[in-house]
């Protein structure tokens, strides 16, 4: 039968398991957005970021660490040395360019959201 492109981009999004489902249905509305009949394969969505939540210990927020962070990127196991500095603050962020999700226009950034655990009174 004849597939139109809503049908490709429907089986696109079941087929999609990696990733956020924040990141998956943002695309979809995105392409919704952008209209229909637009070619899944050659849209121009941005980059994919992830996003991800760590949790330092007040020494090592004061002091500053060296992380083995291990994370899944294209839907495989990545592990990536992050060094954080000393004197970060509880929500802080950190952004290391070109370690996402690889996307049409390149690779995404990973986003480090850092929180500090306050210590047992």
């Amino acid at each position: 039968g004849l597939v139109t492109p809503l049908d490709r981009l429907m089986g696109q999004l079941k087929q999609t398991v990696t990733g956020s489902v924040k990141s998956t249905v943002g695309r979809f509305f995105r392409r919704l957005k952008d209209g229909l009949f637009t070619d899944p394969d050659t849209d121009d969505a941005p980059p994919e970021d992830i996003i991800f939540g760590l949790a330092l210990t007040p020494e090592a927020a004061t002091t500053g660490t060296t992380i083995d962070l291990s994370y899944t990127r294209d839907g495989l196991p990545h592990r990536l040395k992050v060094k954080i500095p000393a004197g970060v603050e509880d929500n802080s962020r950190l952004k290391l360019s070109g370690q996402g999700h690889s996307g049409p226009n390149g690779r995404g950034d990973l986003h480090l959201r850092l929180t500090v655990q306050r210590p047992d009174s």
